[in-house]
């Protein structure tokens, strides 16, 4: 690291501030709303004619940054020109740096931290673009740094091509779930029903046939709970619709035996019961632990956790829907609930 070079990040990158507004034109439009956490990904696109405030423009290769609740560590790199919203900054390179380093920069946890840190409001905290951009950091020359980049990339490519190919097999699950449980068009079916249901079937109740629990917090005022923690902990914002490989908190054994927090064996499957996230969910990867707003799902032996995982994306809107409780509606209830 003798050949790197310390600058502060407002001597290599900027933000972008054209202002675009409502002018008739399509573009695409990215809103927080589309950026996914933590997976530097995007979840979808709008249309810039659907959004009559103020807008950013940006522009293929620029570095998108989310600027209200830095924590969400909502990044991600367009590779086509568009507008944003204004929460976002967009950040373009200066000079020093190469622009794809750039944007692994900006999406690396100690990034997040700084940007937090700095963050203002309690609420809805927003990250202080004065303070980030004199934030100090390191930097390799800048062929290395293309050299760093190009590797980085390769391996996104390679992930992005893996994901695309996971959502067209679970989309072929889902409609396979659909025409067997669902249309009840399954093989050796021959068309008798009995109240409805396939001879032989039943209704029955989720508390039934999977066991539901809920996580909880180890207490904040232990800081040896999370310090050196090898226990995942799963907070509400980190459900995101598929496996959990690694969350942003860890906590101990000790946390564990002391605390309301609990074990959740793998391949259970988390729901977010309340607040903003409520429906969210995720599939735990391995011996998992969460917090007290998600409920584990956990199978019981005779129904595995993909029945469940597939029934549940096809009714989550309905499930949601006759949520109950007037402050913050809660799901956990309807999971008592006939399917």
């Amino acid at each position: 690291m003798s050949e790197w070079k310390t600058y502060k990040f407002g001597d290599f990158a900027e933000t972008r501030k054209e202002q675009i507004v409502s002018n008739g034109i399509e573009q695409p439009y990215i809103g927080l709303e589309h950026i996914e956490q933590q997976s530097l990904r995007l979840k979808g696109i709008g249309s810039s004619n659907d959004v009559v405030s103020n807008k950013f423009k940006f522009y293929n290769g620029d570095v998108l940054y989310g600027r209200l609740r830095p924590y969400f560590r909502k990044v991600f790199k367009p590779k086509f020109d568009g507008v944003c919203s204004t929460e976002i900054f967009v950040i373009k390179p200066k000079k020093y740096i190469d622009k794809d380093y750039l944007f692994y920069l900006v999406a690396t946890e100690e990034f997040t931290n700084m940007a937090n840190s700095g963050s203002s409001g309690t609420h809805m905290p927003r990250a202080d673009w004065k303070q980030i951009e004199k934030s100090e950091w390191q930097l390799p020359e800048l062929s290395t740094q293309t050299q760093i980049a190009q590797i980085l990339t390769s391996l996104d490519d390679k992930i992005e091509l893996n994901l695309q190919m996971n959502q067209t097999l679970e989309a072929m699950a889902q409609a396979i779930f659909k025409e067997w449980f669902v249309n009840f068009n399954f093989p050796g079916f021959d068309g008798e029903l009995v109240d409805g249901l396939p001879k032989g079937w039943r209704t029955g109740k989720v508390k039934d046939v999977y066991k539901t629990t809920s996580g909880g917090t180890p207490s904040r005022t232990k800081p040896e709970f999370y310090e050196n923690g090898t226990i995942n902990w799963v907070k509400s914002k980190e459900l995101n619709g598929s496996f959990i490989f690694d969350t942003e908190e860890k906590i101990t054994e000790d946390a564990v035996k002391k605390s309301s927090a609990k074990l959740i064996p793998r391949h259970s499957i988390l729901l977010a019961m309340y607040g903003a996230t409520v429906g969210e969910y995720a599939i735990t990867t391995k011996e998992t632990t969460c917090n007290q707003a998600i409920c584990a799902v956990i199978e019981k032996g005779t129904f595995p956790f993909t029945y469940f995982f597939e029934y549940f994306k096809i009714n989550r809107n309905g499930i949601i829907g006759r949520a109950s409780g007037s402050a913050q509606q809660n799901i956990r209830s309807h999971l008592k609930n006939n399917f």
